[in-house]
């Protein structure tokens, strides 16, 4: 892993203390569970223009996906904000080299908003807006009303996806 090779220190877990070995994992965590996602959901499906002809639609599909594998972790948690506690100085005694400490804390406030945060299926909008941070403003509206037929009935739109998308595929991602 570059990350490693960049930073020999970290690659020593023994050597490093228990907080930072923490964070390190967690953080190659998310890296994993990204690629599993690009690799085995992403590419085959959303990205894929057999399967979704409408790039802009295939990755509004795949944020929508997303949100409902959010949706569906916070209802098997009560709720993500039972988690905010753990979070508490979660960046204290943490040293990696190409963090800063305002970097780590800004990060673990984040993510505390991010728990503290009620499932809602209006994030599809702020997704949307992402999707073409920078692109021509054609597409804009194109995504806009895209997610205005998404969110007018949710339970269609996730039948289309889940049409496309195998459930079982997404089940073995989880």
């Amino acid at each position: 892993m570059i990350l490693f090779q960049q930073h020999p220190d970290l690659s020593r877990a023994a050597e490093l203390a228990e907080p930072t070995r923490a964070f390190m994992v967690g953080y190659a965590t998310h890296l994993f569970a990204d690629e599993r996602w690009i690799v085995d959901i992403y590419r085959p499906f959303f990205g894929n223009r057999e399967v979704f002809e409408d790039r802009l639609y295939g990755n509004l599909m795949d944020r929508a996906l997303q949100l409902e594998l959010d949706r569906r972790a916070q209802e098997r948690l009560g709720g993500l904000g039972t988690l905010h506690p753990m979070m508490a100085e979660a960046e204290e005694g943490v040293a990696v080299s190409f963090l800063t400490a305002d970097t780590l804390l800004e990060w673990r406030q984040w993510v505390e908003q991010a728990l503290d945060r009620k499932f809602e299926w209006e994030r599809l909008r702020f997704m949307a807006r992402r999707l073409n941070s920078g692109g021509p403003p054609e597409d804009e509206e194109r995504l806009k009303t895209m997610t205005d037929e998404f969110l007018a009935s949710v339970p269609d739109g996730q039948e289309r996806v889940f049409r496309l998308v195998p459930s079982e595929k997404v089940g073995a991602f989880m």
